[in-house]
This record gives structure tokens, C-alpha cells and sequence, in this order.
């Protein structure tokens, strides 16, 4: 570690000094353009630099521009009211963070604080942040010794495996062999909580993708041995997946939702929990709930302003079909691609996997090169995550851009 420099986590992406950006654009410090098809990792969902976000953050300036963490001011306040109203009447009591880190171990604190149980059950390979306790839910990710040495087994914790789906298997004995896992793990009755994303794994890449059906298993078992299901819309929230949230995806309520990410359009950082009543009448004087920066007023002037422009526009009826549009034109146009293996991911978070993944690099670097930017997303896999926004004469381009860069570039072995 060298004093005065910056260190970066990974390697998910090319590295880039962004100068500028604005709407599905960035440029880096040689002025170089390029079209972002990372959207900061499901951050700017509104696009960059979205005007209307930007004039109400300057306008809470000039009002307020800060807040005590034990009382409320009249932009939190609104803004608790805008987003509960967005979700299901049950969903009333709101804890307030800072980002998605600390939203999600907030959750699992109020979880073991009300159901007076220990264990937290989550999925193998799974991305829920960067505390010890979520980085020991994902510690069997691509096995990693050093995520085993930051965050070593923790008996409190439990994992089972993801059901991912792949075309040809069969989704019922996925569903089946899945419900019966959870069964198993749920059955001594001491789980306070499954975290989970809805019907994907979102984080660090992998866009692993579950047939439909398995959220509502999920609400069914948790329900069965009173365990409490959390529903981590860090990365899915705000019309990303195609719906506002992505536990409406299959019509199921839980008991624990977290955001953060796309709740301000990247413009601040911020974290939101919100609980049910129960839950909520049960511990709101609980200090699980306490975080100094927690919906700062400028913070939560952005997120107040982006609920709103998602609401009025229904953005989340583009995103669906855009989505469409990407996976029909990649499946088309790389089915006969020697390296190509299959599309997952749901709505715009789009995951495109290879079975070269030194191809795979070369052709993201080629993309760049072009004026197209992407994030690695681990493994053999490309994610696609556009702006919400995005101009279809810009989306054409970036997917021709994407489409010539993979063509181009030679396969390192035969397949």
C-alpha cells in the first residue's frame, strides 16, 4: 500500500479515469468517448447526470444540507412516504444507511434481533456486500482463499446452492430439487432469515438466473418454519429487472427489503431497509437501526426525485423491453459462435457467457477500444447493464459495437 494512492477492489472492468459523464456516456481523462454499458454496476438507471436529480440535490442545498442521525427533516419524511407507498401496505417501517453494505447487515441484525435465532441462510457464490458477515455468505465464490481469510466459516451461517438454470435442463427439477434443499436447511427451525436477489445473482457477475417459480418457493418455505425472507433489490431495484422491484416479479411480498445503488441514480451514496409492521412495532427503538449518515437530506432529495421520474414514466416498462430486444439480437446473432455459450440475467441486468475467457477479455478490450464500455463480470461472463434511458440509435450502436468486437477476435483454443 502506497501512501496517496488509491486502491481498487478487483479487476471487473477496465480501469478508466471517467472525467465526465452524462446520460449513456462517459469520457476518460484523454477525451476519449465512450457509450456505458455498466451503468456504475446498476447505478445510473436514469442515465448520468440526470438533470431533474441534479436540480433537487441543489435545490435541498439551499435548504438543508445536513441532519442530526436521531431526528427526521421534512425530506426524509417525504421521501418515506413516496416509497412506501410504492411498496406492499405491509412494508411500513424504514431503517435508514448509507449503501447497500451496510442496508444488508442491518437487515440481518434486525432479522436475529426479532426472531431471537442465529443462523442466516443465503446462496454459494452469492454477492450481498463487504461486511465480514456478507462476505462469509459468499465465501465459496470462485474460492477464494482470501475471501476464506477476511471471512472465515462462520457457523452462524448457512449456504445452499443456487438453482441456476441452464436452456435444455428442466426447470421442475430444478424448482423440486431447490424446495427441497431449502426444506433441509429450514427444518431445525433456527434460521432467522434467507437473503436473497429476485430469481438472479446479480452481484459480482455471475447473472446466474433461477427458473420462475423459485421466489415464490421461497416465500413458501420461509413462511412454513418461521423464517424471515430478505430481499436484497441492491442491485435489481428501481425498473431494473423489468418491474419497479424485483420481488414483483413473482408476486410475493417479504418480510425485509433492502436498496440502495439506483435508489439516488449514483448521485449520493445511500441505504434503505424497510420491514413490516410486525417487525417494525417489534424493534424500532432496536439500535440496528442507527447510522449517522443514514438518508442524508441531499441523498435523500435524489432518491425522492428518482422515485418519482421511475413512477411517472413506468421505466421499468422500457427496461422490459429493451431487454427483449438485446437477448433476441445476441441469441440470433451468436448462436453459431464458436465461444458463445448462453444469454442469462433478468431484464437489463443481461449476462453473455463464453467458454473462452481470455476471448472473452480481448473482445471487451476491443469493445473499448471502439467506444464501448462493459464490466467483466467473473468467470466466463460479460454483463450488460445499458442505461434505462438509453436512445435506441445508441443502443443499436453500442450492440453493433459489442456484436463486430466479438467477431473480430480470435478464439484462444478450439472449442
Amino acid at each position: 500500500m502506497l501512501l496517496g494512492k488509491i486502491i481498487y477492489g478487483g479487476s471487473t472492468s477496465l480501469l478508466l479515469k471517467i472525467v465526465k459523464s452524462d446520460s449513456s456516456y462517459i469520457w476518460d481523462d484523454t477525451g476519449k468517448k465512450y457509450i456505458d454499458f455498466t451503468s456504475g454496476w446498476h447505478c445510473a438507471n436514469l442515465g448520468w447526470h440526470n438533470k431533474e436529480v441534479i436540480e433537487a440535490v441543489h435545490k435541498q442545498l439551499d435548504t438543508l444540507s445536513s441532519a442530526y442521525l436521531w431526528s427526521e427533516c421534512d425530506i426524509q419524511e417525504q421521501y418515506a412516504d413516496l416509497l412506501t407507498q410504492s411498496l406492499p401496505n405491509n412494508l411500513a417501517y424504514i431503517g435508514k444507511a448509507t449503501g447497500g453494505t451496510e442496508a444488508n447487515d442491518m437487515a440481518i441484525k434486525i432479522a436475529r434481533f426479532f426472531t431471537s435465532r442465529r443462523k442466516i441462510l443465503g446462496f454459494n457464490n452469492s454477492y450481498h456486500g463487504q461486511s465480514e458477515i456478507l462476505l462469509s455468505l459468499m465465501s465459496h465464490f470462485r474460492d477464494f482463499q482470501a475471501m476464506k481469510n477476511i471471512a472465515p466459516p462462520n457457523s452462524d451461517l448457512v449456504t445452499i446452492d443456487f438453482p441456476k438454470y441452464s436452456p435444455g435442463e428442466s426447470a421442475e427439477e430444478i424448482l423440486r430439487d431447490f424446495r427441497n434443499d431449502l426444506e433441509t436447511a429450514l427444518s431445525g427451525n433456527d434460521v432467522a432469515a434467507v437473503m436473497a436477489e429476485g430469481g438472479l445473482i446479480s452481484g459480482y457477475g455471475s447473472t446466474d438466473t433461477a427458473p420462475e417459480g423459485m421466489v415464490k418457493i421461497l416465500r413458501e418455505v420461509t413462511q412454513k418454519y418461521n423464517t424471515l425472507l430478505i430481499m436484497d433489490e441492491v442491485g435489481t431495484g428501481f425498473s431494473r429487472t423489468g418491474e419497479l422491484f424485483s420481488f414483483k416479479l413473482e408476486g410475493i411480498v417479504p418480510d425485509i427489503v433492502t436498496f440502495a445503488k439506483a435508489s439516488t441514480n449514483g448521485v449520493a451514496p445511500m441505504g434503505t431497509v424497510v420491514v413490516s409492521k410486525e417487525i417494525g412495532e417489534s424493534c424500532h427503538q432496536f439500535s440496528g437501526f442507527i447510522s449517522t449518515y443514514g438518508w442524508h437530506p441531499l441523498a435523500c432529495a435524489a432518491a425522492y426525485k428518482v422515485l418519482e421520474i421511475h413512477k411517472r414514466d413506468k421505466v421499468w416498462k422500457k427496461a422490459k423491453k429493451d431487454s427483449a430486444y438485446i437477448r433476441a439480437i445476441l441469441n440470433t446473432e451468436l448462436k453459431d459462435h464458436p465461444c458463445f455459450s448462453q444469454i442469462n440475467g433478468i431484464g437489463m441486468i443481461i449476462g453473455v457467457e463464453f467458454n473462452d475467457p481470455q476471448f472473452l477479455e480481448r473482445s471487451m478490450r476491443l469493445a473499448s477500444e471502439k467506444g464501448l464500455y462493459t464490466a467483466f463480470g467473473g468467470g466466463n461472463n460479460i454483463q450488460l447493464m445499458p442505461t434505462l434511458t438509453i436512445d435506441q440509435n445508441i443502443l443499436d450502436n453500442a450492440l453493433g459495437i459489442f456484436l463486430e468486437s466479438i467477431k473480430a477476435t480470435t478464439p484462444t483454443r478450439a472449442p
